[in-house]
């Protein structure tokens, strides 16, 4: 169970590197990339969420302010996926979330920025 666990989480870390290295030409590694976000009502709301727990909320919210060619929303997004992955099975199932709606939520990005075809299932 630790074993597919980690697994999964290592899934998601790539998933997350392969969309950064694809549209920001870096790679996940570079944590300074996706902390140097700027603090604008939307990060702070979505940091709100997830101190709150409230993830499906604050995955909502990213997902409703995309739009194609906004890089600056798809690097909070993937922030907010990197975030989430580090937390544990308890504290998501706090947050009525899990480590697949994470891969899911990465995958439906890709598609929604027309790099679908990039990413494992």
């Amino acid at each position: 169970m630790v074993y597919e666990k980690d697994w999964v989480m290592r899934q998601i870390l790539q998933s997350v590197d392969t969309l950064a290295r694809i549209v920001f030409q870096k790679g996940a590694d570079k944590q300074e990339e996706f902390q140097n976000v700027d603090s604008t009502d939307l990060n702070l709301r979505i940091k709100s969420l997830l101190y709150e727990k409230r993830y499906g909320e604050a995955e909502n919210i990213l997902f409703e302010s995309m739009t194609l060619g906004d890089k600056a929303v798809l690097r909070q997004a993937l922030d907010f996926y990197i975030s989430l992955n580090e937390k544990s099975e308890e504290e998501l199932k706090e947050g009525n979330f899990s480590h697949e709606e994470i891969q899911q939520g990465i995958q439906d990005i890709a598609k929604k920025y027309g790099i679908d075809g990039v990413l494992l299932d």
